[in-house]
């Protein structure tokens, strides 16, 4: 099964809601989300690939190409949750609309990929099937954010 990316766009209010709560507590109610008609994305198993092909594999902290993955303000604990508030969707809608895809995968050796241990363990695959994996992704999530910010949303991200 893996680790799994999900994307869930939410109100403001609920974003600032699930800030004051503790990761179980949060977790419960991401948990009750799922089950709404909420605006999601799935980045499956891409999401570390995705990350590190967007960060050029220097990610640091406030870049908006990172956060667009991993999201903004993440709690402690073995489940990767993190909230993004509707300002910073926007700020990291603008600079997904900056990245030259095709540049950066035809520029893409994916060994160094396998180097620093990106997760899933399958750069050693075919190199054209997995940049089309990776330009899913990012049309995936460039279009998930795309959606949050036209409704004035942010995002709940969760990988476990």
């Amino acid at each position: 099964m893996g680790l799994r990316a999900t994307y869930l766009a939410v109100d403001a209010a609920l974003v600032e809601r699930l800030r004051g709560l503790d990761l179980e507590a949060c977790l419960a109610q991401v948990a009750a989300l799922r089950d709404t008609d909420a605006e999601t994305a799935d980045l499956d198993k891409m999401w570390d690939g995705l990350r590190f092909l967007l960060s050029e594999g220097t990610p640091g902290d406030g870049d908006p190409l990172t956060e667009a993955v991993l999201g903004v303000q993440p709690w402690e604990g073995a489940v990767h949750v993190a909230v993004t508030g509707a300002d910073d969707v926007v700020r990291i809608l603008e600079a997904l609309d900056t990245v030259d895809l095709d540049r950066r995968l035809a520029l893409t050796d994916f060994a160094d990929f396998a180097d620093a241990d990106i997760y899933p363990a399958i750069w050693d695959e075919d190199p054209d099937d997995l940049r089309d994996e990776l330009r899913l992704a990012f049309a995936d999530l460039h279009r998930f954010y795309g959606r949050a910010r036209a409704a004035g949303h942010g995002a709940v991200v969760t990988i476990g």
